[in-house]
């Protein structure tokens, strides 16, 4: 399908990044805009003295970053986007203590 489009055709050889590299580019500047993102709540987070634990919920998460200027200025989609990026290592960690094989997930 892409393969054939002409603009992508267009791009093959010219000098340059080719779409690929601009593809992990973009992935490469979301990732750090989410790390600063996130550097600024842990921070904040640390300062109020909140831990984010197995059983912190969303909810409780974005109440406590309101609780701070800078953490809040970030905004709910962005908060959203930290809680998940920091809760990764939780959840994994439950699949892992409860016995679930992760390994055969297809979301993976």
């Amino acid at each position: 399908m892409l393969g054939s489009d002409p603009r992508y055709l267009s791009l093959l050889g010219q000098p340059g990044s080719n779409p690929l590299e601009l593809f992990w580019d973009v992935v490469d500047q979301l990732d750090q805009e989410l790390e600063a993102k996130e550097a600024v709540v842990v921070k904040a987070l640390e300062k109020l003295g909140f831990k984010v634990e197995l059983s912190t919920a969303l909810e409780e998460f974005l109440d406590a970053c309101k609780g701070d200027e800078s953490a809040a200025s970030v905004g709910d989609e962005s908060l959203k986007e930290v809680y998940d990026s920091v809760s990764i290592p939780f959840n994994f960690g439950a699949d892992y203590e409860s016995g679930i094989d992760i390994s055969a997930s297809d979301d993976w």
